[in-house]
């Protein structure tokens, strides 16, 4: 009997599931906006996000809008945030059938993702749910199931044309989304910091790159985010985002900026109460736009040469940063280092000043000549003099003969000859307060091995003054 309930409650899960998952085909009446989307196979990069349902939605999706991708002959709508995808599959003057290719059974993960259509399979990127801004990049299978790819990061992104929202551009050609990280703190993240870079996702390779950091003021920036836009071939389309009559078109792709001298927009938004539920879009060279019940659509032909580059930047260039860190830090460390050389040499000088100071005699005021020699070195002093004035000059031998080493060995007569001629040398140079040697000590000519000492003969007279002879 308990085998026989289960098998009855697997039963009635089934045809739920089925119910759930099996196709479903929605007919709806046929509009201008459709047919201007079918009427060729031209795909169309981006169209903006309808508050206004196009087909009918269950009323638990009452809250959330949908999305039209246009891609070569295929036109599809997802239901924001439920992962359902409808394609439209047959169609004529009167009805246009959308059959559903997903099989989606939860949802709620990925409100205000961005989708893309690359070589006829759907993505979804980025989103809200569950508490969290995501960056998940996702596909729908052949299967009709998503299934998540990994990417070399996560940089949150967000689209609902509200203050929190990011802004983006495909560039189809080469497969890449250049965007602007969503400026939101993330709720499960304790002291989270607000994002403001922009970044390119390339889907081929699964690599999010850093682009660089939002030049805008966050002021400034949220005005363009909320502002009417159309994305083109040349950067995103803003109308008059400052109110100062301009628009403004930024390349995420090449970081430039480019302003009109009048509004461009403006001529096909007529009011404020038709700008909230129209659907912009860019199609072969026009900007179209439609309001529900979308039985009318409008279009101006787009002149990009109603632009011009202006020298401003979108953002500060990633390798630049890097490039400033690195000096930076170069220049840091060369400050480092100097400090360190610098540092060095004042200890160096610092010591030799210490010891010189330590050898310099300080004669103090009030002391009497004759206790400025000793006697020993006055009466060496009185015949180095005599020596002197009689043949001009002193020998290394006569020196070590009057200091009385002529026969000791030459590291005694050496150390005779440096402790008379320094201490004597140190002793007059602050007693005349002369920075010059008293007594000299030059080479021979004759002999190169050996020295001549002599006196200048200026200061000879002060010296006898100083000995009183």
């Amino acid at each position: 009997m308990k085998f026989v309930r289960l098998l009855f409650i697997v039963a009635i899960v089934t045809i739920n599931l089925v119910t759930n998952l099996q196709a479903q085909n929605i007919q709806i009446p046929q509009n201008a906006l459709l047919k201007q989307l079918l009427r060729d196979s031209i795909s169309v990069g981006h169209i903006s996000i309808s508050k206004t349902p196009i087909i009918p939605q269950p009323i638990e999706f009452s809250q959330n809008f949908q999305q039209l991708i246009k891609y070569h002959n295929s036109l599809f709508i997802l239901i924001d945030g439920t992962g359902r995808v409808f394609k439209a599959t047959k169609w004529n003057e009167k009805e246009v059938q959308f059959t559903r290719v997903d099989s989606t059974y939860y949802f709620g993960y990925n409100k205000g993702s961005r989708k893309l259509i690359i070589n006829d399979t759907i993505f979804s990127f980025g989103g809200y749910g569950f508490w969290h801004f995501n960056g998940c990049l996702s596909f729908l299978t052949p299967h009709r199931e998503w299934e998540m790819i990994q990417l070399n990061k996560e940089i949150p992104y967000y689209n609902i044309n509200d203050l929190i929202s990011s802004i983006a551009n495909f560039d189809e050609i080469n497969k890449e989304l250049f965007f602007s990280a969503a400026p939101i703190i993330q709720q499960t993240v304790l002291n989270g910091i607000e994002n403001d870079s922009f970044y390119v996702l390339n889907i081929a390779n699964r690599n999010i790159k850093t682009l660089g950091k939002n030049i805008f003021t966050k002021s400034i920036f949220e005005k363009f985010i909320i502002t009417k836009k159309v994305e083109t071939p040349y950067g995103i389309l803003f109308d008059d985002p400052l109110n100062d009559n301009r628009d403004f078109i930024l390349n995420i792709k090449n970081n430039q900026i480019y302003t009109s001298n009048h509004r461009i927009l403006q001529s096909l938004i007529t009011s404020s109460a038709y700008a909230l539920e129209n659907v912009l879009f860019y199609k072969k060279g026009n900007l179209y736009v439609s309001t529900p019940p979308f039985d009318k659509v409008d279009s101006i032909k787009f002149d990009i040469t109603q632009f011009k580059l202006d020298s401003a930047k979108l953002y500060e260039v990633e390798n630049n940063r890097s490039l400033y860190k690195l000096n930076k830090n170069l220049f840091n460390i060369i400050l480092f280092s100097s400090s360190i050389v610098v540092l060095f040499l004042f200890v160096i000088v610092i010591f030799f000043k210490m010891k010189k100071r330590k050898t310099k005699i300080k004669i103090e005021p009030g002391i009497q000549n004759d206790e400025i020699l000793t006697p020993l070195e006055k009466q060496l002093l009185k015949d180095f003099i005599t020596l002197i004035e009689s043949k001009g000059n002193c020998s290394t031998d006569e020196l070590n003969n009057l200091l009385g080493v002529g026969f000791k060995t030459n590291e005694i007569k050496k150390k005779a000859r440096t402790d008379f001629v320094t201490k004597v040398n140190l002793k007059l140079m602050n007693y005349f307060q002369t920075q010059k040697d008293v007594i000299i000590r030059e080479r021979s000519e004759i002999d190169k091995r050996s020295f001549l000492y002599s006196l200048e003969i200026k200061i000879i007279n002060e010296i006898k003054k100083l000995l009183l002879y």
